[in-house]
């Protein structure tokens, strides 16, 4: 990057590039950006501010966790098939089979190879991504307490995604398939606010503020798919998005504003009490005419004691309390919910000839924001001259008309629809010590932050735990408990006598039948407490950090684990099925092998259950990142500023009792809802990378 500045004016052009391989063969990512920012002052009222940038992203994908790939090489790889063949085969006729280094391909009951390695060099998968954001600000300053600011900008994207299936990786046709999914989204907004400050004398002051805002968000997409083709789109001159043979669907566009008022004032008397109360109306046409707009105020307070008069303590440097009120809105839902909407069927249906409209989502006039109430507390305290300073915090949100996407009756002819369902409670405490152990020449800080939250479901209205589900449908929303607690048949033990699951039903009894009527609340996956402490140290030149994060009592469900600890089916078993029973007597932790679901009560062709057998401890310690750095000394005719070298490495080690890959990563989903109902689900789910970096930074 290159910066030049003036009296009147500062500029910056940079740009960059990005290379990154994963530890996955295969996935890569490039990026190649560039920025441009301007602050030009003409005057002293005057003031404009700009920044535009650019970005292209190239990722070259491959399949994962549930979707294949690694997860593919964890389940269903058989290590007793080759790879390739070691050598050429032939017929029974002396013709050719398979020449030598093709690939060796088996096939699942849907016709896919679980060969990861072919799939992973065979298919052709790719997203690149194009993004421009642009931002402006004009600044008027009539007097010297008094600011107009003005400023807007867009943030464009287009996403476009190319998958190519080759026709060797399927046991149904000799050619392969080519998709492209493109997507267009456009963000834009401006803003306009006033602020004046009014001293009302040498004690006290008024600030105030009034705004509004406004945001836009445009949303169009469509996709291609060409059947019996031998490569994909982006690499072949044959294959265009306008091609006669070609099969398009077009998305609707789709698309969502915001509109805001806002305004603010503040108080402060002797930089010794402060008072904030602010107002918003914030409306979403994500809501219909009656319910559009929300009213969200907010109040807050601050008292420096250690400011007063009468505070004498020679061991405390600073103390000060401070406490808040208020209402935050939510509108996180689809654009379209509130409406009846159809969709084109698009398998070759048609009435009396003509293509047809079937539709999928009931209307619901009576959408209205998510409202939450936020009360807090905390303490802030300074020890030794400030050497030591923490800071207790306590907050209560009570989050009402909660927004879910919940299932409907069949006999309504539809599947699920958008409501203000629910009521839930989030509480904790956050303690925050940041310390200067050493100030001399050698240095050494510390800062340490702990946190617990404690969550609950107050309500779902007359919804049943089933009404509300998410991801694989191993948790839910339960009354009295956290938000994505483990619905599941509780696991006993293992009868000693037949090496068959004993479960529990609702009254603690035990049985041999397993059914989705015993289902219960059998443990969630919320920590009892979160936190990292962080030390750096620093002598002459060299500087060291290391942070470390913990998580303790947290549960995680694998829900692959009932395809590998379960019944035998064509997935690899995990060497924990190991302690399973074999003879009469045997006090195992796993049931005995079989390869009949019904053995363990489950139903036929359901070959997995969903028990607490699965639920695992997911507590752990993680040295997250080191950094050990040098700042080279220059001398006074150097061209350099400065000039520092450092290495980096990030999820350095983890100890943890949990048998899965990461205690982190659990399993992902493809919308919020799920993720939110199952926040401590994993499923063949890749661990995140051990990374080390080695920098060279300068400025000249």
């Amino acid at each position: 990057g290159v910066r030049q500045g003036g009296e009147r004016y500062n500029l910056y052009v940079g740009i960059a590039k990005d290379n990154n391989q994963s530890y996955l063969l295969g996935n890569s990512y490039d990026r190649t950006s560039g920025r441009v920012n301007l602050d030009f002052a003409p005057n002293k009222q005057w003031k404009m501010l700009m920044s535009s940038s650019f970005s292209r992203g190239e990722n070259n994908r491959i399949d994962a966790a549930w979707s294949g790939g690694l997860g593919d090489a964890m389940s269903n790889a058989l290590p007793y098939y080759p790879v390739q063949y070691d050598e050429t085969e032939y017929d029974a006729n002396g013709n050719v089979a398979h020449e030598a280094g093709e690939y060796f391909l088996w096939f699942d009951e849907w016709g896919g190879t679980k060969n990861p390695v072919a799939v992973r060099e065979l298919k052709k998968w790719k997203t690149t991504e194009d993004r421009s954001i642009s931002n402006a600000q004009l600044i008027y300053s009539p007097l010297s307490n008094l600011n107009l600011k003005v400023s807007g900008g867009f943030d464009y994207l287009h996403l476009k995604e190319d998958v190519f299936n080759p026709g060797a990786l399927s046991i149904t046709t000799e050619l392969g398939s080519a998709n492209r999914y493109a997507n267009y989204v456009l963000n834009w907004n401006y803003s306009a606010t006033a602020d004046y400050r009014w001293e009302l004398d040498d004690t006290q002051a008024l600030n105030f503020l009034v705004g509004s805002e406004f945001q836009q968000t445009n949303n169009y997409g469509y996709s291609l798919f060409y059947g019996q083709v031998e490569g994909p789109i982006f690499e072949s001159d044959s294959l265009s998005e306008d091609a006669a043979n070609v099969n398009t669907q077009v998305n609707l566009p789709s698309q969502h504003s915001f509109l805001s008022y806002f305004g603010r004032v503040n108080y402060s008397l002797k930089d010794r009490y402060f008072f904030q109360a602010t107002a918003r109306i914030d409306g979403s046409s994500r809501f219909g005419r009656e319910n559009r707009y929300g009213f969200f105020p907010s109040l807050s307070a601050g008292w420096v004691i250690s400011d007063e008069d009468w505070f004498q303590s020679k061991r405390i440097s600073f103390l000060k309390l401070r406490s808040s009120i208020g209402f935050t809105g939510n509108a996180a839902l689809p654009d379209y919910a509130r409406f009846g909407t159809y969709s084109a069927a698009n398998n070759g249906t048609t009435y009396a000839g003509d293509s047809i409209l079937y539709p999928i989502q009931p209307e619901n006039p009576t959408l209205r924001w998510e409202t939450s109430r936020t009360i807090d507390a905390s303490l802030q305290m300074g020890l030794l001259e400030d050497r030591i300073t923490t800071e207790i915090a306590f907050y209560h949100k009570y989050s009402t008309d909660v927004l879910m996407n919940v299932s409907t009756p069949a006999s309504t002819g539809f599947t699920n629809f958008w409501d203000n369902v629910g009521t839930i409670l989030n509480r904790g405490v956050e303690l925050t010590i940041k310390s200067r152990n050493l100030t001399g020449e050698f240095q050494w800080n510390t800062d340490l932050n702990i946190a617990r939250n404690y969550n609950e479901l107050i309500n779902i209205g007359d919804y049943t735990p089933d009404a509300v589900s998410g991801g694989t449908n191993d948790s839910r929303v339960i009354v009295g408990q956290p938000v994505g607690s483990f619905f599941l048949v509780e696991h006993s033990h293992v009868d000693p006598e037949t090496g068959l699951p004993v479960y529990l039903d609702l009254e603690g009894n035990e049985t041999f039948d397993y059914n989705n009527d015993i289902r219960k609340y059998v443990g969630d996956g919320l920590p009892d407490m979160i936190g990292g402490i962080n030390n750096s140290f620093r002598y002459g030149n060299w500087d060291l950090s290391a942070l470390a994060t913990f998580s303790v009592g947290a549960k995680i469900f694998d829900s692959s684990a009932k395809r590998q600890l379960g019944v035998v089916t064509g997935w690899n078993m995990r060497d924990e099925k190991l302690d399973r029973w074999r003879q009469p007597g045997d006090v195992a932790t796993y049931p005995r092998l079989t390869l009949d679901e019904t053995t363990y009560s489950l139903p036929s062709g359901f070959p997995w259950w969903n028990t607490s057998l699965f639920i695992f401890d997911a507590s752990y310690l993680r040295l997250r990142n080191l950094t050990l750095g040098y700042n080279v000394p220059l001398s006074e005719d150097s061209d350099l500023q400065n000039c520092r070298i450092s290495l980096n490495a990030t999820n350095v080690f983890t100890i943890t009792n949990f048998p899965g890959l990461d205690p982190e990563v659990v399993r992902d989903f493809e919308n919020a809802q799920d993720r939110n109902m199952s926040p401590n689900v994993t499923y063949l789910t890749p661990p995140q990378e051990r990374a080390i970096t080695l920098s060279i930074s300068t400025n000249f």
